[in-house]
């Protein structure tokens, strides 16, 4: 019987394989049954696939389902090379069903992840999270849940990438539970089983209770009278999505009865490879159990990172008092299984690094996330630590060698991530990264104790001319969530050059200087990070840096400027700052002019100083995680002391550091506002001295909101970059408040649900949302 009505066998030209993609499908476990192993093994052809000419799946369907049986079924399996090879040569063509697959086949046989397959599936993702059925195609659930579960099976896959497909398929499942939107127009039972099967491999790191029971609800809804789901292979798809899933199997007797009167004396459904497979395995998963908890299957999951600059600690030593211990990968992350129920300790160790811990309860079968866990460097060390690219590509580099020489020396080579970590004594260093085939990277920096250099090139293909700037990329995300974050402002060095995060939390700071600069990032209702970085001539792409959520709890925050010379705009160095508030802080400014002072939130007065200078003080209200501008313009002592305050900048583009002119410069509110000239500067006077919100917005170009205070005179913001828009749409901005009191409500959670956007509110209640269709 040919189910030509939800499942077609294409033979597809090389040429015109992209006019079609076949029907996804994928599986969790699988199913004992010597016949069906027996009547399998027969169908191995030449060339490494399980057909059959009259198979209703295509050779790759079928070869792939079998394979998983296959490894399931047998208490002793052996990697099949050939079958293997069969699905890596169907996945050159860029098929997201194919290239999951392929990984899957991998995953389940230990042979490890290829890398270019990888990449290849990742790139089909879209940017609202999730994946069409090859480049450019519309985002479907089939080919969002059979990516995630070959990233469930793959541990190199970026935490990212998961974190905003499994946003996609939550945001695409019915008040019923069900899930209909695919390519197909598959029955609603099928659609749905293939989204639990992917909610169900990834909810051990994500809170995906809810979303599962509702499909396992929708799927018990929808059985026949005679308890299965229509054809043969449909119910085993069925059963396969359902017993994991859900602790009490009963429900599903009669559709396993259902599916061992269907086997042929023969050992197969009607004489099919693909049918075959998904029946023998779903028989198998019913007559192991259920997916009832065991006491031994609690998790505890999260990721690490540094606590300053929010970057993943790799190869961070996690451990309980059990004797098992596992070590965080590249992306921070960690995943602790087998943990008894009741109270556990987890500790965390790297070299260079305080030990931390967190402890807790768990209950059988509970899987607990404790989110991000912030190390902080050891006060009588130094740490070099990146990852080490390829400018061409982004691609990690692994064995390049990083030696550092100066008042210590030191050597490492990068591992399969491109990552390095080293962990000297304090001094002044010299960093070489060299590869062969690769131009070296230089840099040097004196540490101090305590502290943590970034050095993150992208080298450069010997063959190609030796850069002569820098540029320095990275992306920001929500560290639960693993969401993009919109609207991050970064400070560099003391605000004399400032960005911020487009929709995909990217941000890009090109033709820079090769220097030391010192990155602030904020955002409101988030811990700001600080990162120390390193950046020799060529690329710096920092990758992911997670900022947590305050949730309502203190924490510091950070004032930065500069301080310049009123008369000719001139940094002034060895300038004194004194924050004073609930503690009282100090810096002096470095040869640009430039500081940084990280300071208790709340009421705040701060004062610049500088031999031959009038003095200029602002005051304000220091938001947890924010970070506060106050770059004054110093008159000399013999001037005329300003009574009002005057605000300019230079707006340019992010990606060319091209003028903008035309970018309104408004007051938060609206008024006064000015637009920027053909140089870009702007120019807003004659201010009241205070604390100050400024609303940056082009056409075409991610807006900023910056938090300052002025003091009386000249305010210098320096040049402030805007990365072009990723995708045109409206801003919604406004102020929370308490509707009984009116007092401003900091930390309020504004969401558009349809948008999937959501930011906190300042101190003083306002929010901003970009890019709103």
């Amino acid at each position: 019987m040919r189910y030509s009505n939800v499942l077609l066998r294409l033979n597809i030209e090389p040429s015109f394989w992209w006019l079609l993609i076949v029907l996804s499908l994928f599986t969790p476990l699988a199913g004992a049954n010597p016949a069906a192993l027996t009547w399998l093994d027969v169908q191995l052809q030449a060339g490494g696939s399980y057909e059959r000419p009259d198979d209703i799946a295509t050779p790759t369907q079928a070869t792939a389902e079998t394979l998983r049986t296959l490894h399931a079924l047998n208490s002793v399996d052996t990697p099949r090379p050939a079958s293997l090879a069969f699905l890596d040569t169907s996945s050159t063509q860029p098929i997201t069903e194919y290239l999951a697959r392929s990984l899957i086949a991998h995953g389940e046989a230990g042979t490890g992840t290829p890398a270019d397959i990888l990449a290849a599936l990742e790139a089909n993702q879209n940017p609202d999270g999730g994946f069409g059925g090859s480049p450019g195609m519309t985002s479907t659930v089939l080919d969002t849940a059979f990516a995630l579960e070959a990233l469930a099976k793959t541990p190199s896959s970026h935490t990212a990438v998961i974190s905003a497909a499994v946003s996609y398929l939550r945001t695409q499942q019915n008040a019923d539970g069900s899930y209909t939107q695919n390519r197909y127009a598959q029955a609603a039972p099928y659609t749905t089983a293939s989204a639990l099967m992917a909610l169900h491999a990834h909810r051990l790191r994500y809170d995906l209770a809810q979303p599962i029971s509702k499909a396992v609800n929708f799927l018990l809804s929808t059985q026949d009278a005679n308890g299965g789901w229509g054809s043969d292979f449909e119910t085993a798809w069925a059963l396969l999505a359902l017993a994991p899933a859900t602790t009490d199997t009963t429900p599903l007797t009669n559709a396993a009865k259902l599916l061992e009167n269907a086997q042929l004396p023969d050992g197969s459904w009607g004489q099919d490879v693909y049918r075959t497979a998904l029946a023998a395995r779903a028989l198998w998963l019913m007559q192991a159990g259920s997916g009832t908890p065991s006491p031994w299957d609690s998790t505890v999951t999260g990721h690490v990172v540094d606590q300053n600059s929010g970057l993943p600690l790799g190869g961070v030593l996690v451990s309980t008092g059990n004797g098992q211990s596992v070590l965080t990968g590249a992306d921070g992350g960690f995943l602790y299984q087998g943990i008894a129920p009741g109270t556990y300790s987890v500790g965390f160790t790297l070299a260079g690094y305080i030990d931390a811990d967190r402890t807790g309860s768990l209950n059988a079968g509970q899987q607990v996330d404790l989110g991000t866990v912030g190390m902080t460097a050891a006060q009588d060390v130094a740490i070099v630590a990146g990852v080490v690219t390829s400018a061409a590509n982004n691609q990690p580099l692994a064995g390049v060698a990083v030696t550092l020489s100066g008042s210590s020396n030191a050597t490492t080579l990068t591992d399969t991530a491109g990552a390095y970590r080293l962990v000297v004594p304090p001094g002044s260093f010299t960093v070489m990264v060299s590869a062969p085939g690769f131009l070296d990277a230089t840099a040097t920096a004196t540490l101090a104790a305590g502290s943590t250099l970034t050095l993150s090139p992208g080298l450069t293909v010997a063959s190609s001319a030796p850069p002569s700037t820098t540029s320095v990329y990275g992306t920001v995300v929500d560290a639960s969530t693993g969401q993009p974050l919109t609207g991050v402002d970064v400070a560099v060095s003391g605000g004399t050059l400032r960005t911020v995060s487009d929709a995909s939390g990217t941000f890009s700071l090109v033709n820079l200087a090769s220097d030391t600069w010192e990155l602030d990032l904020s955002l409101a209702g988030y811990s700001g990070a600080h990162i120390t970085l390193s950046a020799p001539a060529g690329v710096s792409n920092l990758g992911i840096i997670r900022l947590p959520s305050l949730s309502g709890s203190t924490s510091d925050g950070i004032v930065t400027g500069s301080v310049t010379d009123a008369a000719n705009g001139n940094p002034i160095a060895g300038a004194h700052i004194t924050l004073t508030g609930s503690a009282t802080v100090s810096a002096v400014t470095n040869a640009l002019g430039a500081y940084r002072i990280a300071a208790p939130s709340g009421a705040i007065t701060i004062t610049a100083s500088a031999p031959g200078f009038l003095d200029a003080t602002g005051s304000a209200t220091l938001s947890a995680g924010a970070t506060l501008t106050f770059s004054p313009s110093l008159p000399a002592d013999s001037a005329v002391v300003p009574t009002q305050t005057t605000l300019t900048g230079t707006v340019v583009d992010a990606d060319t550091g091209l003028a903008l002119a035309g970018v309104t410069v408004a007051v938060a509110g609206g008024t006064p506002s000015v637009v920027t000239d053909a140089n870009g500067q702007f120019l807003l006077a004659d201010l009241a001295p205070g604390a100050w919100m400024l609303d940056l917005n082009g056409v075409g170009y991610q807006g900023l909101r910056l938090s300052l205070t002025a003091s009386a005179g000249v305010s210098d913001l320096g040049t402030i970059r805007l990365p072009p828009a990723t995708t045109n749409g409206s801003i919604l901005t406004g102020v929370v408040t308490d509707s009984k009191t009116g007092m401003p409500l900091v930390g309020a959670v504004v969401a558009i649900d349809s948008e999937g956007k959501s930011v906190h509110t300042a101190a003083d209640g306002s929010y901003r949302i970009d890019a709103i269709a």
